[in-house]
């Protein structure tokens, strides 16, 4: 089952993906068939969508970000019966200023978790908050440093969240922060090919230049849907250890959230990866992969337990996001000159 509505229309849109995924920006590819579409929004000037949440009250959320401006959270109806509508609501702290919202994760009790980066008098402050839809009350979680972008995951009981830092604009680290106590370490490294490392070496080295390109690195976080369990995509180090980590192998991982046993590769092969949600059907967790296999871009579905690849979606793919019930897969996609929703199901 194949649902498609329109997210945002307009007569240009600049796509943050479209640097790490050249060939599926190709505007020469057919779109696919589209339901009719939502109205324009009047007067929204071109920007970028950087992260999606389908939440339980099913809305889907968005981070729109207008170049030299600080970004913004809308959300739409998904049956896409209504215009999109800027979301009004206070980040903490309240020195807050213009806030960059890098990421959101819809949690199972229809809050919304936001990771983002508030510019303060004396620079800058990231933080994970929790935003409740209905009173649109935020309260910070967990404070952690400078954040990349590429996910968030908050344990179920709110004790804290897995996030993932930047270092330099070349490699980035994930790393669990608890509420109560700041910075939990990973207990064991991670081995892909002959590449092994630390997957939060960035916060474990805490410092901005450390040796990007040489080794490997870690981010695009997702839970089980029970929360016992970890998914990340790591990268090992790239052929010439030249920095440029795109070129670089991936690998899906799995590692318990307690960090009682070792991680595990669930599959390799990947490149370029963006995103990374899990899926629960017919009993079975499978892990969602927005990146390039075997040169195709697109949206590779694995079952957890053995890495088979069960399904895929090949094209313009950009966010993700899970249904609220777990069973299905929400995205983002570039049809023509629009931004399109469609909901992707296992089957």
């Amino acid at each position: 089952m194949t649902q498609v509505r329109r997210l945002v229309r307009l007569a240009s849109v600049v796509f943050a993906a479209c640097a790490m995924l050249l060939a599926a920006c190709d505007g020469s590819k057919s779109p696919d068939t589209a339901s009719p579409s939502s109205p324009e929004v009047p007067g929204l000037p071109e920007g970028a969508v950087n992260s999606i949440a389908w939440t339980a009250d099913d809305w889907i959320y968005f981070s729109y970000t207008v170049p030299s401006t600080s970004s913004g959270l809308w959300r739409q109806r998904r049956d896409g019966a209504a215009v999109p509508e800027q979301v009004d609501f206070k980040l903490p702290p309240e020195s807050c200023g213009s806030a960059v919202i890098n990421s959101l994760q819809p949690l199972p009790d229809g809050r919304l978790a936001i990771a983002a980066r508030c510019d303060i008098a004396d620079g800058f402050r990231s933080f994970a908050a929790i935003l409740d839809v209905a009173s649109l009350d935020a309260r910070v979680l967990v404070q952690f440093p400078s954040f990349s972008g590429s996910g968030i995951a908050v344990l179920p009981d709110l004790n804290g969240a897995f996030v993932t830092a930047e270092a330099g604009g070349l490699c980035q680290g994930l790393a669990l922060f608890g509420a109560q106590g700041g910075f939990r370490p990973f207990k064991h490294e991670v081995s892909i090919g002959s590449t092994t490392f630390w997957p939060d070496g960035v916060f474990r080295d805490a410092q901005e230049q450390p040796a990007c390109g040489t080794t490997g690195d870690a981010g695009w976080p997702a839970l089980s849907r029970d929360g016992k369990m970890l998914y990340f995509v790591a990268r090992t180090a790239p052929p010439e250890r030249d920095n440029r980590m795109t070129r670089a192998d991936a690998a899906v991982v799995e590692v318990p959230t307690d960090f009682a046993s070792p991680p595990r590769i669930v599959v390799s092969g990947i490149r370029s990866p963006q995103n990374a949600v899990t899926l629960t059907a017919h009993g079975q967790t499978f892990v969602c992969v927005l990146g390039i296999v075997d040169g195709k871009s697109g949206v590779w579905a694995f079952r957890a337990d053995d890495g088979e690849l069960v399904k895929s979606w090949v094209g313009p793919y950009r966010e993700l996001s899970a249904s609220p019930d777990g069973s299905r897969l929400l995205t983002v996609k570039k049809i023509g000159k629009n931004l399109e929703t469609e909901i992707l199901d296992l089957g």
